[in-house]
């Protein structure tokens, strides 16, 4: 394959033309002065300790149940289907029960909207359900209250608002419920007056079928795509698009496929993002110029494309800034037409309704509507929105406030000021999980039961009605939002499912409902497709209305964040502490820019900037945060992620609703005005001559190698040999243990790593740690950059242990902790590791992790021996019970999830009986990290069965292992990613 250009991980590593030696594994500054002898004495002083420590083992007790768990057998995982709710769609789930308790949730491979694959929200859910600082009981004026306290407030409420609702306001946030929606319509008829608000702080990407019929949104068929255009729309992100949508993309980026081409995927952005990342050509451009984008290709098509609604469409449409590369647009506009009806030009829902509108006539006029792109009915209602309750309580209208979730106080626009608002308002009641800022503001403070925890029903992105079922009681009394509403409307409000089996069974029967118990979902409940058309009328009207932002100015472009979205999972350490898939930032947020801009400003790495408006009108309102300079970022172009700048409580065991809390990140809501709602034109920045440390995980583990990650054009690579031949095992009647990594359809999402998280039971260590190169994440997404910095592509690789069948970390260990089985498996014997690290010193790629302390049981930021020890009681619940926890001393990493493959051969020896389970093929299961990915870029399974899936990738021409040279043969192999360019256009402009 054709050779590409040395990738580099940082700009400082560019800015050294990519040379890194071995010597740089140890800070600058470090020296080793200590002399033999006196490392003999420590030595001996190190072993007396610990047989001195070793005498005496804690006590602990072994309390049998008094009644056996329901269908519980010991060591058998249960198996429920249930649903994460979202407004962008639900997540359809299958979660491992164990004695009764939640430990670890997939995707339900049977749902139709997603199949496989899930995201790391909906991986690191059990963390947010166990953690000990939710909300443990309500709490009224700030005095303790009962259940019974809190359903007499409600009848009151009922009572005082029958047949009129004048003074009574609800809002709820934008998943999409059934019984939701028929919980509201009765409300409606007993209170006419009452005021039903809809917020979001971020909205989704088909959120504005703006040019549609009432009800109708948009919904992409990737899979039938050979061009993709996606302009300012991260459409692979999990965090902003479900699943399933993307699902149909990925299918066609493999280059080996044979019943459909190769798609092209073109992207138009400001920031690098995950879509980016995987894009063939990308253009670099301000999210206040996306307009001038599109305008420019409509123009291109139509002078090419005769059509009448977009000849009309650009004559109402005013000048949009923005000066796109000629190139670019060429080349993308000759891929369109010369695709016609196999394309998709998709705006991301940052952008306003001119820039929707005008996407959604060229699609038509590209023959994409009802092809590539459906129109579907949504059959939504319309409510109101949190501008119009903002009004509402100014003119202290509103008397009765129910705010069901969210967390307006904080994330509402700031022209709203929301939180004095919220002040006046009499009586207010808030339902949520953790103590917040819309908490303290609050009268009623009422426990929110987690989704694993209640009843309900929600909706898939494309409509499926998909059930939401509890897998263990509410841990704290929590309430849903369905029962708190059921007590308003005087139905049942106990914590059962008569409110949602009622809504069900209006239009489907008892057999029907318990069938959609079993499998998670109602069998053709899909919204139905319709032969829609668009509204010209409506188009003419938006696009005439345009008010075309100004681009002359430096702009600030809010991001959802990859880690803790619009700050709903700001208290889930599993995803603070997972690294971002550009920055590799834990535990903090950052405003990019790009070198370019960095230079103008005179900012440097960790620069403290105070980021304010143009405008007059919020002049006195500014962001602080710690500037990053971002490889292959727009010029005059600020991002950052929303979320953050918020007090998080800890996860030990003194940590309570009423923890200690510490900050993180920096909060960018206070310039967030309902017109910019994702990007303020026009902002001034000051350096304050402060700086701030990150904790940055991408050079923490560095392999001092070149070549490690590897990409080709589709044509060079069909007219290539292959890169290597594949390395061969011992054949033989045990199963030979293998993994195969797609970097072609990889897009770093990090759903492995949160998976391999939840699974082995690995624990988070805090920001500090992290700085110091102790993050304890068993997988890893190395992130790449190739090019100049400034147009630069982006790799991702997932590494992990290699499983090396020339294993250097095995010989060095004194102990014979780290062994070799007869599988291929490279794996820990907890009990032996007496922490000598010399395995972790010998291993090239730098997987290994090492407990520095009781990370399990030690407060965040607090891990030395003198803090406080013990494990919150519920943080014990969600703990996998097939994996060892692993204490102060003891090495740990990747074991190929040995567990599961136990489980396998276990199932197997029940189903043999007598007879020799050796003729009985291994129940089918996969790792956790394969099981998540939702591109499938990950394959495990038995290299010696020449028919399976991983055997066959091994044979690929793309296929490769790392560090070859050193003969230590990984199991391990890694698929060249390749990409599909036009071949008169550079990759990144």
């Amino acid at each position: 394959m054709s050779s590409m250009k040395t990738p580099w991980r940082s700009l400082d590593e560019c800015h050294l033309e990519g040379r890194v030696s071995p010597s740089d594994e140890f800070p600058a500054g470090f020296e080793n002065n200590l002399e033999r002898r006196q490392f003999v004495r420590l030595l001996g002083a190190s072993a007396a300790m610990l047989a001195l420590g070793s005498c005496r083992r804690p006590v602990a007790h072994l309390v049998p149940f008094s009644h056996a768990v329901e269908w519980s057998l010991p060591g058998k995982f249960l198996y429920y289907a249930t649903s994460m709710p979202s407004a962008a769609g639900a997540n359809p789930l299958l979660v491992a029960t164990v004695d009764g308790r939640p430990i670890k949730v997939e995707s339900n491979p049977l749902h139709p909207a997603t199949g496989r694959g899930s995201s790391a929200f909906a991986q690191a859910s059990v963390a947010e359900l166990y953690h000990p600082a939710r909300i443990r009981s309500i709490s009224c004026g700030g005095k303790a209250a009962s259940a019974e306290d809190f359903r007499d407030f409600l009848s009151r409420v009922r009572s005082k608002y029958q047949k009129t609702g004048e003074g009574l306001a609800v809002l709820v946030s934008g998943e999409i419920s059934p019984t939701q929606e028929r919980l509201r319509q009765q409300l409606a008829a007993d209170f006419p007056g009452m005021l039903w608000a809809v917020y979001e702080p971020i909205e989704h990407e088909w959120a504005a079928g703006l040019a549609l019929q009432e009800g109708e949104a948009l919904l992409p068929r990737f899979e039938r795509a050979d061009i993709v255009v996606s302009l300012d729309s991260d459409f692979l992100n999990p965090a902003e698009v479900p699943i399933g949508v993307s699902r149909g993309f990925y299918s066609r980026r493999n280059p080996d496929q044979r019943t459909a081409p190769m798609n092209r995927l073109y992207v138009a952005e400001s920031y690098l993002s995950l879509t980016g990342g995987m894009a063939d050509h990308r253009l670099r451009v301000k999210a206040s110029e996306i307009g001038g984008v599109l305008l420019a290709l409509a123009q291109a098509v139509a002078a090419q494309v005769p059509n009448s609604m977009l000849s009309s469409a650009l004559r109402a449409c005013p000048p949009l800034p923005g000066s796109p590369d000629p190139r670019w647009i060429a080349a993308c506009v000759q891929d369109l037409i010369s695709n016609e009806g196999r394309t998709v030009v998709w705006v991301g829902a940052s952008q306003p309704p001119h820039v929707q509108a005008l996407a959604l006539v060229l699609n038509r006029a590209l023959g994409n509507l009802n092809s590539t792109i459906e129109i579907v009915d949504r059959k939504a209602k319309k409510a109101a929105d949190i501008s119009s309750l903002a009004t509402a309580m100014h003119r202290r209208e509103v008397r009765h406030l129910f705010l069901l979730g969210g967390n307006p106080a904080y994330d509402a626009p700031a022209e709203l000021n929301f939180s004095s608002l919220l002040a006046q308002v009499p009586e207010t009641c808030h339902l949520s999980l953790f103590f917040n800022e819309t908490s303290r503001l609050s009268r009623w403070q009422v426990p929110a039961a987690h989704f694993l925890e209640s009843w309900g029903d929600t909706c898939a992105f494309d409509g499926t009605l998909s059930a939401i079922q509890p897998m263990i009681l509410p841990l704290w009394n929590g309430w849903s939002g369905l029962r708190v509403l059921s007590a308003l409307a005087g139905e049942d409000s106990t914590d059962s499912p008569i409110a949602v089996r009622k809504t069900f069974l209006e239009q489907n029967n008892e057999e029907e409902w318990r069938e959609f118990l079993r499998v998670g979902f109602l069998k053709n409940s899909a919204w139905s497709v319709i032969s829609g058309e668009v509204n010209s009328s409506s188009v003419m009207r938006i696009l005439r209305e345009a008010r075309p932002p100004r681009s002359s100015d430096t702009e600030l472009v809010f991001l959802r964040s990859s880690n803790v979205n619009d700050g709903r999972f700001a208290e889930n350490a599993w995803l603070q502490e997972m690294p971002d898939f550009i920055t590799k930032i834990v535990w903090d947020n950052a405003a990019l820019l790009s070198p370019t801009t960095a230079a103008r400003l005179g900012v440097q790495d960790g620069d403290i900037l105070e980021i304010s408006s143009n405008s007059a009108s919020s002049r006195s309102a500014f962001v602080r945060a710690a500037a990053l300079l971002a490889p292959s970022h727009a010029e005059d172009s600020i991002a950052i992620a929303l979320g953050y700048g918020r007090q998080v409580p800890d996860i030990s065991i003194a940590a309570s609703e009423n923890a200690q809390r510490f900050l993180v990140g920096f909060n960018a809501y206070p310039l967030r005005q309902s017109d910019s709602i994702r990007f303020h034109c026009g902002v001034r920045v000051f350096r304050r001559g402060e700086k701030h440390r990150f904790a940055q995980t991408q050079e923490n583990h560095t392999i001092y190698e070149e070549n490690l990650v590897r990409q080709a054009n589709l044509n060079d690579y069909q007219h290539a040999l292959p890169n290597s031949p594949p390395q061969t095992f011992p054949k033989g009647p045990s199963p030979q243990w293998a993994m195969a990594v797609d970097l072609s359809t990889c897009i770093g999402c990090n759903a492995c790593l949160v998976a391999c998280q939840a699974e082995n039971n690995v624990p988070v260590v805090g920001k500090e740690e992290v700085r110091r190169g102790r993050d304890m994440a068993w997988i890893r997404i190395d992130r790449y950059f190739v090019g100049d910095p400034t147009t630069a592509e982006v790799l991702p690789q997932m590494i992990a242990c290699q499983h090396c069948e020339n294993a250097p970390c095995e010989p060095v260990c004194p102990v014979n902790a780290t062994v070799h089985n007869e599988e291929g498996l490279n794996l820990m014997v907890y009990n032996r590791c007496i922490g000598t690290r010399y395995c972790s010193n010998n291993c090239p790629w730098k997987v290994r992790r090492f407990n520095f302390f009781d990370y399990n049981e030690r407060p965040l930021n607090q891990a030395d021996p003198s803090s406080p020890k013990g494990m919150a009681e519920s943080m014990k619940l969600s703990k996998n019970p097939n994996v060892t926890v692993r204490m102060r001393g003891v090495m740990e990493k990747c074991t190929f999830c040995i567990q599961r493959i136990e489980e396998a051969k276990i199932s197997r020896l029940v189903r043999a009986g007598p007879s020799d389970p050796e003729k009985l093929p291994l129940p089918s299961f996969q790792t956790a990290c394969q099981q998540a990915c939702p591109a499938e870029a990950i394959v495990f399974g038995n290299e010696a069965d020449e028919n399976s899936w991983v055997a066959r990738l091994r044979l690929s021409p793309r296929g490769y292992t790392l560090l070859d040279t050193l003969n230590t043969r990984p199991r391990v192999t890694y698929l060249t990613r390749i990409r599909n360019p036009h071949n008169e256009l550079p990759p990144c402009i």
